[in-house]
């Protein structure tokens, strides 16, 4: 029997995640202790490169501890008994969607709403824009200077 996008989440399914999210959640904890607050820049002679490894090395503990706090928010939400339930539109979240991670809190077309309220961008407006059909033809210089001699 192929499984379907409307397929339930049953208890047991929902135990499955919250045992994944436990374990992914002890990684990254145990990542956080085993990284040094602040590195070794010996190897870094130009002051850029050292700045670049100072960055990257932040950027990687920001992301993990990102990481940490959607795995928090997915654990309570498999406590408070609304995982799997989109906040936004109220639907049910595909159980393919959370195969693939169970941290997500949005079905995909509120995910993709919500990506495209970020990425919003007011357009530059040009005023002065004709379509090339409207704009008049300008005149080359050397065909006025012919007249006027």
């Amino acid at each position: 029997m192929a499984k379907t996008a409307t397929e339930e989440l049953t208890p047991e399914v929902i135990q499955g995640y919250k045992v994944r999210l436990k374990a992914q959640k002890k990684e990254l904890q145990k990542w956080l202790k085993t990284r040094p607050d602040k590195i070794n820049l010996t190897g870094y002679e130009e002051v850029a490169e050292r700045a670049e490894a100072i960055e990257k090395h932040e950027q990687e503990k920001m992301i993990v501890a990102g990481k940490l706090q959607d795995i928090e928010d997915a654990l309570v939400r498999i406590e408070d008994g609304s995982f799997g339930t989109c906040p936004v539109c109220k639907g049910k979240i595909p159980k393919q969607r959370l195969d693939v991670d169970p941290t997500y809190k949005r079905c995909c077309s509120c995910q993709a709403n919500h990506f495209a309220e970020q990425l919003k961008i007011k357009p530059k407006r040009n005023n002065n824009y004709q379509p090339r059909t409207l704009r008049k033809k300008k005149q080359k210089p050397e065909k006025l200077f012919r007249y006027s001699t």
